[in-house]
């Protein structure tokens, strides 16, 4: 992004050349965990805490030559070779980009729910996971904070203090759903898919870096069958940043 900015295409053509070249990579170091950029990292309390995200399963099925129930039924008779090649599969199609995902604690309620697959979506800000028109895979998987500090200390050197940090504007194409958090805030707020009424509901929203899947990370599969909710995207920008002053003291705009 070193060449001049003048225009508005200008700026959306130098982050998606950044975010392509340096975030959305294979390169051992996404940019995104240099201690050079802003913020540091964000650590939890608790090493033992569950991180959680919400994975897309179409291509990995598709290249394994599975269908969602194949997968579903080597998980219900806990069929571990089977599991395991499928997760193989899976993690060479993964390159080393930073994974958006949230602490279990903030979502315990909705991952214990019938809908949990639907309703995650939706507080996570994952519109682009619509099954309108075809049943759309997914998993969430869960890994401990031990997990990714472990798999990150066994990896290539890497210049920078922690595996887990705070999503900022850099970290994604420009999105109208991404909505990265102030700088007073210490870790992201997603912003969900509906209106936000309530500061306490705002999901915490970290990256972390690459966890190589086992068949112990995949803890629900299901299907999301609906379509993403359609708000007006002003009105949801608007509210979810409303929210955010209210919840942590006002802030610049």
């Amino acid at each position: 992004m070193s060449k001049g900015v003048s225009t508005w295409e200008d700026l959306r053509q130098g982050q998606m050349d950044y975010v392509r070249q340096y975030v959305k990579t294979n390169l051992t170091q996404p940019h995104t965990f240099m201690d050079a950029l802003e913020p540091a990292g964000f650590t939890p309390e608790n090493p033992a805490e569950f991180l959680v995200r919400l994975e897309i399963l179409s291509v990995p099925l598709k290249e394994h030559g599975w269908s969602f129930k194949d997968l579903n039924d080597a998980r219900v008779g806990n069929h571990t070779p089977g599991l395991n090649s499928f997760c193989n599969t899976w993690n060479s199609l993964r390159d080393h980009r930073p994974a958006f995902s949230t602490l279990l604690s903030s979502v315990a309620d909705a991952v214990e729910s019938p809908g949990w697959a639907e309703i995650l979506r939706d507080q996570l800000g994952l519109a682009h996971f619509d099954g309108a028109h075809v049943p759309l895979p997914v998993a969430l998987c869960k890994f401990s904070v031990k997990d990714v500090c472990r798999e990150w200390t066994n990896s290539p050197p890497w210049q920078t203090s922690t595996p887990i940090t705070k999503p900022t504007v850099l970290d994604s194409d420009l999105w109208e759903h991404y909505f990265p958090a102030p700088r007073t805030v210490p870790h992201g707020q997603a912003m969900a898919l509906t209106p936000c009424t309530d500061a306490a509901a705002i999901k915490l929203e970290l990256l972390n870096a690459r966890v190589t899947y086992r068949p112990e990370n995949i803890w629900k599969v299901g299907q999301i069958v609906t379509r993403a909710p359609l708000s007006d995207i002003t009105s949801l920008r608007r509210s979810h940043r409303e929210a955010l002053e209210h919840a942590h003291g006002g802030f610049g705009v």
